[in-house]
């Protein structure tokens, strides 16, 4: 059963938990099938698709339906979650999940996904504020991605840590894991 963990207006964020696996190809495996039980629970009678760039995109089987007026989706995965987030209005939208215990891989590969301004301002180097910092990178990207908007960089380390407007950005949070849900405003956002 997928758990809802954001609504707000048109947006909203489902997830389903992945059990542990022994081997990282068992894991990919469970992850791949709780993508597809999480989609079939949360898009019915929607095909994921993937554009050229590899983010998914919603269609209908029938393909009348004018493309601006489909859901548009992000879907992350890690060891122990699956999750989605779903636009209903269209606008393009990003997320990622990263569990906690990923920290110290993360402080290897710091130079990476952050510029060294970005470092200097890091209140520190705890597992949730980096965790917090690439999950906004990698959905920031995914957005940005798949709006199409030019300020995409084939970097990470040259996007900003905060996603500049007309986007916000909501950090989630299940069990061990930490999400990032970047949006677009609306005049009459919540």
């Amino acid at each position: 059963m997928p758990l809802l963990l954001y609504s707000s207006g048109t947006v909203s964020v489902y997830a389903l938990e992945v059990a542990p696996a022994p081997t990282r190809a068992e894991s990919r495996r469970l992850q791949q099938q709780a993508r597809a039980e999480l989609l079939a629970a949360v898009l019915p009678g929607y095909i994921i698709s993937h554009t050229p760039e590899g983010a998914p995109i919603c269609t209908l089987p029938d393909s009348g339906a004018a493309a601006s007026r489909l859901p548009s989706i992000s879907i992350t995965h890690c060891p122990t979650l699956v999750a989605v987030a779903i636009d209903t209005s269209g606008r393009a939208i990003g997320l990622d999940a990263e569990p906690l215990s990923r920290a110290a891989q993360l402080r290897r590969v710091l130079p990476k996904f952050l510029s060294d301004k970005q470092i200097s301002s890091l209140p520190d180097r705890e597992s949730a504020t980096l965790t917090a910092a690439w999950t906004a990178k990698e959905a920031l990207y995914k957005l940005l991605s798949a709006s199409g908007d030019p300020r995409v960089s084939p970097s990470l380390a040259d996007l900003p840590l905060t996603p500049p407007l007309p986007y916000a950005s909501r950090l989630l949070t299940h069990a061990d894991t930490l999400l990032t849900l970047i949006f677009t405003l609306t005049p009459n956002y919540q």
